[in-house]
């Protein structure tokens, strides 16, 4: 099978001063693979999907469905264990089995809080590539360089009106670090 080879440079980055912010990156202590991959990725993200066809759901029906179900689950196996008797020692030494409600509430808690950070027209996947682009700057410069960053997402997304200013009102709405 013939693999697709990895975009080329130009192809991410079309303006020049976006190469310039990929520079000052680099100097600032980003590796400039990790930063392509992280602008493909996000070229890949913009407006592939909304959070309705990701998940075949609303937000509203996953908080008011699917969290619920996956809560009573949870009590439900809490009920059967308990009551389960002589076989509690088997179970003792199964650890899955004493957890899993546990982590049946945790990934309702996860769920939830994931579909109150998209609307049933938000893009997830986008804002979650963005920010794990802004964390991994933060993490190698030790600061959020929102000129650069603003910069080259500007260009990636082709939207010129997005400035340093927008980008860091974004970043400490949706980017909690």
């Amino acid at each position: 099978m013939q693999r697709n080879s990895p975009p080329s440079w130009a192809s991410i980055i079309s303006r020049a001063k976006s190469r310039d912010y990929v520079q000052d990156l680099v100097e600032l202590g980003c590796d400039k693979a990790e930063l392509i991959g992280a602008l493909v990725v996000i070229k890949w993200a913009a407006g592939r999907e909304t959070w309705d066809r990701l998940t075949g759901m609303t937000p509203k029906r996953l908080r008011e469905v699917t969290a619920r179900n996956l809560n009573k689950a949870a009590d439900e196996i809490e009920q059967i264990n308990s009551k389960l008797g002589s076989i509690q020692q088997i179970m003792r030494r199964h650890v899955a089995f004493r957890m899993l409600p546990n982590l049946l509430r945790e990934y309702a808690v996860e769920l939830e809080a994931l579909s109150r950070t998209g609307g049933e027209k938000r893009h997830p996947l986008l804002k979650s590539a963005k920010c794990n682009l802004v964390q991994y700057v933060k993490e190698k410069t030790g600061r959020f360089c929102d000129e650069e960053v603003s910069g080259l997402l500007s260009d990636i997304l082709d939207n010129s009106n997005y400035d340093a200013a927008q980008h860091g009102n974004w970043r400490r709405e949706y980017c909690k670090a």
